[in-house]
């Protein structure tokens, strides 16, 4: 649950113009959950099927925000 918080907050961070904010969330995330991609991001996401992000452009938002963050692919 930590995680998925995390990632949510250094997304919206990161998408606010915020990135230097939004870079030590996706640290603190990495410490958690080493190893963490913007890809296995994609996968949950891919396969949950009541996730609000099947709408259009919403998951693209989420990962170019953990991308400008700074989350590896």
């Amino acid at each position: 649950m930590l995680a998925g918080a995390l990632r949510y907050r250094a997304a919206s961070l990161a998408l606010l113009g915020r990135t230097d904010e939004a870079r030590q969330v996706i640290a603190r995330l990495l410490e958690h959950a080493p190893g963490y991609t913007v890809s296995e991001v994609r996968r949950h996401h891919e396969f949950d099927m009541n996730s609000p992000f099947k709408r259009p452009g919403v998951a693209e938002s989420l990962y170019r925000g953990l991308r400008l963050a700074g989350l590896p692919e």
